[in-house]
């Protein structure tokens, strides 16, 4: 019999994936598990009942930032039991609310409500520590050809929709000096999209709902600085239609579209503003974990 198993750890659950093969007739097969470097079956153990020979199980209510220690073992017909090599994995800590992690600042874990979250798992929302500065949502009344959504994990989708339609200018103006374009305003996408922290990439524009959890948590998060006058871009467009044809006396349907804006006046008070896209506004970058 040949096991194999890919530990990834989390703060209170390890999932392993196990390779199995040559399973032998009335023979049994499991792991245990302990935080002693010798495991065995008097510690936490749990049989195998599945047949296939990759899956994968989940090891949960473990302590964060505790190393366990595992061992395959198999029980013989005449009850007599084998142990394998043991290896051994790591918890995570356990990630609260305002801490620097991954170049930023946790701003949001999600919660049993949240479509993303996964029990016994660690998720969520990762601020940039600093503001990228000023840009332009993209091009004024052009939209999104796919759209973009408002939704908490919206936000990395939204922003390569932006940039593969407008590209990483929102507008440019030619210079005679030296026969070069000259950037006016870069778009608010492509500066999340080219922004990184320690090492740490994949920053995206927040979608509205991703700013609306960041503001759940505000009271609980003193290390954020986001400036309380001026408004942020969101990743997620507003669409407006109107009926106006005055010459030809019937009634028309023309789309605009704009973009959404927020600020934080103070924590009692969170701002939304339905903004042209040509206006300018400041950059915030999230990226998730």
């Amino acid at each position: 019999m040949s096991l194999c198993a890919s530990p990834v750890a989390f703060h209170k659950q390890i999932v392993l994936s196990i390779c199995k093969n040559e399973i032998r007739n009335g023979e049994k097969y499991g792991i245990c598990w302990s935080e002693n470097p010798s495991p065995s079956i008097f510690n936490r153990f749990v049989l195998f009942r599945d047949t296939s020979t990759s899956f994968e199980h989940k090891i949960q209510d473990l302590i964060p930032n505790t190393t366990y220690y595992f061992s395959f073992f198999r029980l013989t017909i005449d009850g007599k039991t084998t142990y394998f090599q043991p290896f051994e994995a790591q918890t995570m800590r356990e990630l609260k609310l305002g801490d620097f992690y991954q170049g930023g600042i946790i701003c949001y874990i999600y919660k049993p409500k949240d479509a993303l979250y996964i029990e016994g798992e660690q998720h969520g929302l990762i601020l940039s520590k600093e503001d990228l500065g000023y840009a332009k949502w993209g091009m004024h009344g052009k939209p999104i050809e796919s759209g973009t959504s408002v939704k908490i994990g919206a936000g990395s989708t939204n922003t390569e929709k932006i940039i593969k339609q407008y590209g990483p200018l929102s507008s440019m103006q030619f210079s005679s000096n030296n026969n070069t374009l000259q950037i006016l305003h870069p778009c608010a996408a492509w500066l999340c999209a080219q922004y990184e922290s320690g090492g740490w990439e994949a920053w995206f524009l927040p979608s509205k709902g991703e700013f609306e959890a960041l503001y759940l948590e505000y009271d609980h998060i003193p290390n954020l600085g986001l400036n309380s006058i001026e408004s942020y871009w969101s990743s997620s467009e507003v669409f407006f239609s109107y009926k106006l044809d005055r010459e030809k006396r019937k009634e028309s349907t023309s789309h605009h579209r704009r973009a959404w804006q927020t600020r934080v006046e103070s924590q009692n008070l969170i701002i939304y503003t339905m903004t042209l896209k040509k206006t300018r506004g400041l950059v915030r970058a999230m990226r998730y974990f």
